[in-house]
């Protein structure tokens, strides 16, 4: 009968919304264990985990709108869901860092392809000024979480080795520099102008106490 029948659903949906609320217990539990807000997790990691965040918590909305319906259907109590709404707002807190660290990262690695004779050192110390009183500007709790710091801590290492930078371009520089900063650490490469480029640089950690030059 139709009395039967929309017992039946109604059971059915008092039954999906039960596993739903354990699902999204369990999608909060991980995001705070191993989420990008977490301490353990890099800025590189964080960001490829906001982007598969955001698919899941955009596939669980179409989910809550289909038994929220259901619910009002058979006259049941609509569920609140508070664990969605938590993981959410994490999220767009979240996400005010790392889009700051999403264009930081896009800037580096548009610098880190250019030829090293062809960087801008005025501009390329104007552009990270601007991202760390950007990350600055961000005010209240935002600053106790675990990727402000690490974002702040990118960009303050990367300011401190634009004055090496700037060093390694000046004209005084000679080729035993250069191989003087490959004893010093560890690494060899080819300073041919055509084929240098700032990344080549970078991932010899320049920034590094130890690595110092003496242009006398």
């Amino acid at each position: 009968t139709l009395y039967s029948l929309k017992g039946e659903f109604t059971k059915s949906t008092v039954s999906a919304v039960e596993e739903f609320t354990k699902e999204l217990n369990e999608l909060r539990d991980k995001f705070n264990l191993e989420g990008p807000g977490c301490d353990t997790v890099a800025l590189d990691k964080g960001l490829e985990l906001m982007q598969e965040y955001k698919v899941l918590l955009e596939e669980k909305q179409k989910r809550k709108e289909y038994l929220t319906t259901a619910e009002k259907l058979f006259n049941l109590s609509i569920t609140p869901y508070p664990q969605f709404f938590e993981v959410e707002k994490q999220m767009e807190t979240l996400w005010r860092i790392y889009s700051i660290f999403a264009k930081w990262q896009d800037t580096v690695e548009q610098w880190s392809a250019k030829l090293w004779a062809e960087i801008d050192i005025d501009g390329m110390e104007s552009t990270t000024q601007k991202f760390w009183v950007e990350v600055k500007q961000l005010r209240g709790n935002i600053r106790n979480l675990p990727p402000y710091a690490s974002l702040l801590q990118t960009i303050e290492t990367f300011q401190k080795s634009i004055p090496l930078f700037a060093n390694m371009k000046s004209e005084a520089l000679r080729p035993r520099h250069w191989t003087a900063l490959m004893e010093t650490t560890g690494k060899s490469f080819d300073i041919n102008p055509k084929t240098f480029t700032l990344q080549n640089l970078v991932e010899l950690k320049p920034g590094d106490p130890v690595v110092h030059i003496n242009h006398g």
